[in-house]
């Protein structure tokens, strides 16, 4: 869908007269499509990689809560 997208994107933007507005308006679309991606693949793999979220946090809140005097 991503693909499809930005594709049309490109035909329709690539029909229009070029000016330097045009131009302007194009980038920041294909910045904002890449971020897009870029966040999904994050999100995609939340485990992996440099920025892998740990177990540590929830693992410290469950222990804090069986800690608790009921």
């Amino acid at each position: 869908m991503i693909l499809f997208g930005a594709l049309m994107l490109l035909i329709v933007s690539s029909t229009l007269k070029p000016s330097a507005f045009r131009a302007t308006n194009m980038i920041a679309q294909m910045a904002a499509l890449g971020a897009v991606i870029g966040f999904l693949f994050v999100q995609d793999q939340p485990y992996l990689g440099e920025t892998a979220v740990g177990p540590d946090a929830i693992v410290h809140a469950i222990d804090a809560m069986k800690a608790r005097p009921n």
